[in-house]
């Protein structure tokens, strides 16, 4: 869903987002993200633009499907945050015309944390997929006390203890 920053008046805009978007359910599954459907699905972007600078504050109260980094089993991980999101014009759609094409550019350190738009437009799945992105822990875990796998046999060690050889050996360190 593209919004026209042209169109953008002064006061800030919200926009919600409707989990029976068949759009926003193809771009999920495109990004590799699960919602829980049994649970309550809400996310509002909130956009205002000064000048060229757009924030976008979004707000996410839902529930997605992670798999467990250890033991490889799903669980749900509740998302209830909001996040203050940044976009500058892209300077590269500035560059093309001179270059006749988009140009590798060298980010400094305090521009990592800055998106970018194009077009006059940005769209708003894609800023609803960054925050969840950045809400997602790295490395999912069910559970801060889970077992993992056997590396060995493989047996979840979270639900019995194994036989084999490799007795409950852990060969990885989190710390």
């Amino acid at each position: 869903m593209f919004v026209n920053l042209k169109k953008l008046d002064k006061s800030s805009n919200k926009y919600f987002i409707k989990l029976s978007d068949r759009n926003f359910i193809r771009i999920l599954s495109e990004n590799n993200i699960t919602l829980n459907s049994d649970y309550d699905f809400l996310a509002e972007i909130a956009l205002s633009l000064k000048g060229l600078r757009l924030t976008a504050q979004v707000k996410l109260k839902t529930s997605v499907i992670l798999e467990c980094g250890r033991c490889l089993n799903t669980y749900n991980y509740n998302i209830n945050e909001t996040l203050n999101l940044i976009y500058v014009p892209s300077e590269s759609d500035k560059d093309a015309g001179a270059s006749g094409g988009k140009k590798n550019i060298e980010l400094k350190e305090e521009e990592m944390d800055i998106g970018y738009y194009d077009d006059n437009s940005v769209d708003l799945y894609n800023i609803f997929i960054e925050a969840v992105n950045l809400l997602i822990p790295l490395n999912p875990l069910c559970s801060h006390d889970c077992k993992g796998l056997c590396p060995s046999c493989g047996a979840d060690l979270n639900k019995k203890k194994c036989t084999c050889t490799g007795r409950n050996t852990i060969i990885y360190n989190y710390n």
